[in-house]
């Protein structure tokens, strides 16, 4: 009986695809080549904390719906797609805590930014990536600084394909 009831327990209240320390490994490992997709120069110039992703405004059917249609480099094919699969409510929950990045870990193609350094061309902020229930979509949003007026907010949707994080789509959010 005892048995019987974790197993009902496990059915009814799903158990986690991984632990903390597997999750924080999948997410340096996506970080990484979310970085690599980045470096267009050098060295990528990053601000040092994460930012807060809205997931009010950016994980809504509405926000996916608009890029259903032609957009300029945006693949309205793959969209519908992902949004038969996504569940808005999930992604809405998963509320990202502000860190500081560990610049170390990025094989010497991130540098940390400092504001009394203002010879910066572009830099970005960068949110920690929001995961789809599965596991198998993440989302990175990302800010790049560009100078005065000059500047974009994106998202980014990657997919694990044979254990390896490969970008799916690009979404503009807004440029300046």
């Amino acid at each position: 009986m005892k048995y019987f009831f974790i197993t009902i327990a496990t059915l009814l209240l799903g158990t986690s695809k991984c632990n903390p320390q597997e999750k924080n490994n999948a997410s340096q490992d996506l970080m990484g080549v979310f970085f690599k997709g980045l470096q267009k120069s050098d060295k990528i110039i990053l601000h040092p904390q994460s930012i807060a992703i809205p997931v009010e405004t950016i994980f809504t059917e509405s926000l996916f719906e608009s890029y259903t249609h032609p957009v300029h480099g945006v693949n309205a094919a793959k969209i519908k797609d992902l949004m038969i699969l996504l569940d808005y409510k999930y992604l809405k929950k998963q509320k990202t805590d502000i860190k500081t990045w560990d610049i170390q870990k990025y094989n010497n193609s991130v540098q940390g930014y400092e504001k009394k350094q203002r010879n910066y061309k572009t830099f970005y902020a960068v949110a920690q990536p929001i995961y789809s229930e599965d596991e198998q979509f993440a989302f990175v949003y990302f800010k790049k600084y560009c100078g005065v007026d000059c500047g974009s907010v994106n998202l980014w949707i990657y997919k694990k394909i044979n254990e390896k994080w490969i970008l799916y789509e690009q979404l503009p959010i807004s440029i300046s």
